[in-house]
């Protein structure tokens, strides 16, 4: 008899529907400023909103069609971008693969690949555990954009460079070595820095601190595909501040969220960079903020940059 056992994609699947949550919003004796579900004492005021419940959100999933001679394995792409995915053998017992694996494929925005076929080898028994992957973005994109990037805030404000390319708090990594970090307090109006298409949308994150393991993973962002293939990334926006969602065109300068504390962070502030896919592994790429020049200005740390 013929056995197979397949690993999940990572974050394949959608959300599915949750409970909505209240959010508490009130500044102690000290002046500090809070965000959490639990409320606060009696005596503590507070202002009160209802989170959204959670919706069904971008996915790249794995689905496994049955045949005559054996199975096919298709990847379907809800994500309003294309997404590069890796399959690879965990454990073959008497299976032919077409193409053979490990393979990368390229599966564009919205749409359904029939990827691998399998089958048995030889007449007999025969299985497979599959391991996979993936990286939203074609990896022959090249970083290509019209003009400098517009200042993701509004016209008449001036805001500082806190951490720019390369900083020494969370600029090392690949993915944030071409990161700026400006210091935008909670509530700014953030714009859009260039014009695309919305990927992803996380908005329903409240708390924010200094532990990297604990808040990273809760930072509200927007990410957007640019037309030459790269994405630019909004991090750290205010809890449900959001205005766009998957799917939704944008036009440079158009507001997308207000800035926030959450996530991995040291204070209020919006984190912002240019990425792209470069072979399954993401980085951030050099780019020039608009200051009225044809060059535009690399965002250099404790520069100050406004309209």
């Amino acid at each position: 008899m013929r056995r197979r056992s397949l690993l999940a994609l990572c974050a394949a699947g959608l959300t599915g529907p949750a409970l909505a949550r209240k959010l508490y919003r009130y500044r102690d004796s000290a002046g500090n400023w809070h965000f959490t579900d639990i409320p606060p004492a009696p005596t503590q005021e507070a202002s009160v909103s209802e989170l959204q419940p959670g919706r069904a959100e971008p996915a790249l999933t794995v689905e496994t069609e049955t045949t005559a001679s054996g199975e096919v394995l298709h990847l379907l792409n809800t994500y309003a971008a294309p997404v590069q995915v890796e399959l690879s053998l965990l454990q073959n017992t008497n299976t032919l693969t077409e193409p053979a694996l490990p393979y990368r494929f390229l599966v564009p925005a919205g749409e359904r690949l029939a990827a691998v076929r399998l089958g048995p080898r030889e007449p007999g028994n025969w299985s497979y555990d599959y391991h996979s992957r993936y990286v939203l973005g074609d990896p022959d994109a090249e970083h290509r954009p019209a003009q400098p990037y517009r200042l993701p805030f509004g016209h008449g404000e001036r805001y500082r460079v806190d951490q720019g390319w390369g900083g020494t708090i969370s600029h090392q990594d690949e993915v944030n070595r071409y990161a700026v970090d400006l210091n935008l307090p909670e509530g700014t109006p953030v714009h859009a820095a260039r014009e695309g298409v919305v990927v992803e949308v996380t908005s329903n994150e409240f708390t924010g601190g200094e532990n990297r393991e604990r808040y990273a993973p809760r930072a509200n962002m927007v990410r957007i595909l640019h037309p030459d293939g790269t994405f630019a990334v909004y991090v750290h926006l205010y809890p449900e501040s959001a205005l766009v969602r998957p799917g939704d065109g944008v036009f440079r300068g158009q507001m997308l969220a207000r800035s926030g504390n959450t996530g991995y962070t040291t204070g209020p502030h919006l984190h912002f960079a240019v990425e792209r896919n470069q072979g399954m592994r993401v980085v951030s790429v050099p780019f020039r903020f608009d200051d009225g020049s044809t060059e535009g200005v690399e965002p250099a740390e404790d520069l100050w940059l406004g309209h």
